[in-house]
């Protein structure tokens, strides 16, 4: 397999942008196609500008060497170092202690709510059960003056 030349090619991770090839392997250096956004620093100073653009101007841009398809591995330049592609997350399992401790807080909650609805009743229960004493005591005295 022959190695493509030094040059910018479309990001074989599928992002938005080129990246440096340099002849063995794809290197760290960005940037966005068409001078959108802003520039992503560009191929090592080893490789010379004049170089670098007389081969974007003669010849289109190739496909990246190690694009894949779906059906087909990825091809290996010899001795090219291939870069990781990025697994996404796997999705968030909930723990038994998580679960446990949800449920508590739950019931601490409803806990909390009844707690304060029994606490207004009996309040509100004992204020009247004083204003009942108080108009007993009242009756009380008015008893003991007609007897006296």
């Amino acid at each position: 397999m022959t190695t493509p030349a030094p040059g910018w090619y479309p990001d074989p991770q599928g992002r938005p942008r080129q990246r440096w090839w340099d002849g063995a392997r794809w290197t760290e250096q960005y940037r966005h196609p068409g001078g959108l956004g802003a520039p992503i620093p560009g191929p090592p100073a080893a490789i010379a500008t004049s170089r670098m653009a007389a081969h974007e101007a003669a010849a289109p841009i190739p496909a990246p060497p190690i694009a894949a398809t779906a059906s087909s591995p990825r091809p290996r330049a010899e001795g090219a170092a291939q870069p990781p592609i990025p697994q996404p997350p796997a999705p968030r399992r909930l723990t038994r202690l998580s679960v446990v401790l949800m449920v508590l807080s739950l019931i601490f909650a409803v806990s909390a709510i009844i707690a304060a609805q029994t606490y207004s009743t009996l309040g509100t229960e004992y204020q009247r059960a004083e204003q009942e004493v108080a108009d007993a005591q009242t009756y009380l005295q008015k008893v003991k003056e007609l007897f006296r």
